[in-house]
């Protein structure tokens, strides 16, 4: 239901301000940052045996290149390009009552992202403070590399060498 309504209001903003016929002003800009990734765990246990697997991500370069254009004082169309890359460490075991099995290995990880966003400012551009909302879509590609296996007992199954994923990103926030 909120979805409906924030559809509603923001497809009705989006028509009274192309009728405003204000002048379309371009901007872009560029963004140099670190990437910090969450760290993420499973575990599973059953009678016959336990598995954990553990995902550490170290933080790492992030940029980020932007444009776009103010069809009025309150609305926005901006697309955006972000990369970053981060160092990963995956540590897994596996135990039953006859044997046990784990590894760990290092690997370096890829992200590339376009994304287009609409944004809805609260104030007009002269205000020094803009607080907004943003809704937009594009396309994630991942792409992770093993780099180095630095501990292994017994032969347990190992990720890929090489994991790529492509997958569409839906993006919606406010600051």
């Amino acid at each position: 239901m909120k979805t409906r309504w924030f559809v509603l209001v923001l497809g009705g903003v989006f028509c009274f301000g192309l009728q405003l016929k204000a002048q379309r002003t371009p901007f872009g800009g560029g963004l140099v940052g670190i990437s910090a990734l969450s760290a993420d765990g499973r575990s599973l246990i059953t009678r016959s045996e336990a598995a954990v697997s553990l995902n550490k991500p170290e933080n790492g370069p992030a940029l980020n290149f932007f444009g776009g254009v103010h069809l009025t004082d309150l609305l926005s169309l901006q697309g955006s390009y972000i990369w970053n890359r981060n160092r990963l460490t995956l540590t897994a075991t596996r135990t039953s009552a006859a044997e046990g099995s784990y590894y760990e290995m290092s690997r370096h990880s890829t992200q590339h992202s376009v994304i287009g966003d609409l944004l809805l400012y609260f104030r007009d551009r002269r205000s020094w403070v803009r607080p907004y909302l943003s809704a937009g879509s594009g396309v994630v590609r991942f792409t992770s590399r093993d780099q180095a296996l630095l501990a292994v007992r017994e032969i347990p199954q190992l990720p890929p060498q090489e994991i790529k994923s492509n997958a569409p990103a839906l993006r919606r926030c406010g600051h």
